[in-house]
């Protein structure tokens, strides 16, 4: 039987997948699949190595959101056609956080004067608020996970509360 190309890059493919699932824990492994069938409709390479990567921390008791964040950021950043997350300015991204941190406030706003604000929204817009604020640290470098534990541990310090957050 005669293998054609299309044979063996399916072939290789699910090598490659294999490699990269094998040894995951049951979350590591079902975030680290659904990341790889969402990205086989798209025509960009598949980072099997931070995937596994990410999965692996995922796997742990500590479900590393902020982590998952990251990386469906970039990925997603690409499929909606922005690019990398470079070909914005900081300037950009910031912007992008204070216009849902004032969607955000405006809701609060109303809900304040009783008008009939559902709190799920406010809720959506602070998910908003976060999503952009991740790109803009991605997009300057910062490590968001690490900062707001030092940050929170430094306030904690300087209030002398005994409360603290792992860092990373």
């Amino acid at each position: 039987m005669e293998t054609t190309t299309a044979q063996t890059q399916k072939t290789w493919l699910q090598k490659e997948e294999e490699a990269c699932l094998s040894g995951l824990s049951v979350t590591g492994y079902a975030w680290a699949k659904d990341q790889i069938e969402k990205l086989k409709d798209f025509n960009i390479g598949i980072p099997y190595d931070m995937i596994r990567e990410r999965a692996l921390k995922f796997g742990n008791d500590e479900y590393d959101l902020l982590s998952q964040l990251k990386v469906a950021n970039a990925l997603r950043c690409k499929e909606f056609g922005h690019g990398d997350i470079d070909e914005w300015t900081a300037t950009d991204w910031g912007c992008a956080v204070a216009g849902e941190v004032g969607e955000m406030c405006n809701l609060i706003k109303k809900l304040r004067r009783g008008h009939g604000i559902d709190i799920k929204d406010i809720a959506k817009e602070a998910a908003d608020v976060v999503i952009y604020l991740d790109m803009l640290c991605q997009k300057l470098k910062i490590d968001l996970r690490t900062f707001i534990a030092t940050k929170f541990n430094e306030k904690s310090d300087e209030i002398g509360s005994h409360v603290k957050i792992l860092n990373y």
